[in-house]
């Protein structure tokens, strides 16, 4: 017997922080990557080779039904497990599943076909390009990472610069960004304020790129924190210092 199901719907967002580095009293940069001393500030991540290019979101946007196996229905049951339908996350499209879609779709008042597309990944809180993650998953995601090292050009746990560490936590919810701090900043939806899971950039923190130039980025954790890859490695760092209020480029986006 199906669990009773319960109402947790989030949505997905991401905003793109770019902060680079700078020598101040109290921080001290150096080549664009900031000191033990300063706020956890990274490279723009080798920005001179690289192109601008959109987010690129993961296969799993087709549409799932039964027979379907993957990656892609595991997130689907494991949202469905989580609202209380009581599915064994098994990553293959059977008739528990199917029975388990059609539930919820009947309860969301959407039409009950037993397939998973956008309305119903929609209503299960994954994007509908497939994402099959939400805000909470990025800010874990990017939290768990705090303690990593910094490398430049790091793309991985054993080494992140600062667009590596962007890159590395989206992918891990099925969005592909740019390579580089500025190129992502410029591929992302513009936002007025942050909300968990998004990126918040910084300009004119090392270098002689300009205002407008994205140079640093962190994810936004909530409370007026971001995590960020910087030369001390990944950190959390709060928004409310003079540093980032004063070289704060804006919010970015990456779900449509």
């Amino acid at each position: 017997m199906l669990k009773p199901k319960k109402n947790n719907i989030k949505r997905f967002v991401a905003t793109t922080a770019v902060i680079g580095s700078l020598t101040m009293s109290s921080f001290a940069f150096h080549s664009g990557k900031a000191s033990a001393h300063a706020p956890s500030l990274s490279d723009h991540s080798q920005q001179s080779e690289q192109t601008a290019s959109g987010p690129v979101h993961s296969d799993s946007s087709k549409l799932l039904k039964a027979g379907d196996r993957g990656d892609a229905v595991s997130d689907v049951q494991s949202k469905l497990d989580a609202k209380g339908y009581g599915l064994a996350v098994d990553g293959i499209f059977g008739p528990n599943t199917e029975d388990a879609v059609r539930q919820f779709q009947g309860d969301k008042g959407l039409a009950v076909d037993g397939i998973v597309g956008p309305d119903t990944r929609e209503a299960l809180g994954t994007s509908d390009q497939g994402s099959g993650h939400t805000t909470s998953d990025v800010v874990s995601i990017a939290e768990g990472l705090v303690g990593s090292p910094y490398k430049w050009g790091g793309t991985t746990p054993n080494g992140f610069d600062c667009s590596g560490f962007l890159d590395y936590v989206y992918q891990k919810v099925g969005i592909d960004l740019p390579r580089t701090t500025n190129d992502i900043y410029k591929a992302g939806t513009k936002v007025s304020s942050p909300s968990p899971g998004d990126i918040v950039f910084f300009d004119n923190t090392y270098g002689n790129y300009g205002s407008g130039y994205a140079t640093h980025a962190g994810v936004y954790v909530g409370n007026g924190k971001i995590v960020h890859a910087g030369s001390d490695g990944v950190v959390e760092s709060d928004l409310s210092i003079d540093y980032w209020q004063n070289h704060l480029l804006g919010y970015r986006s990456y779900q449509k």
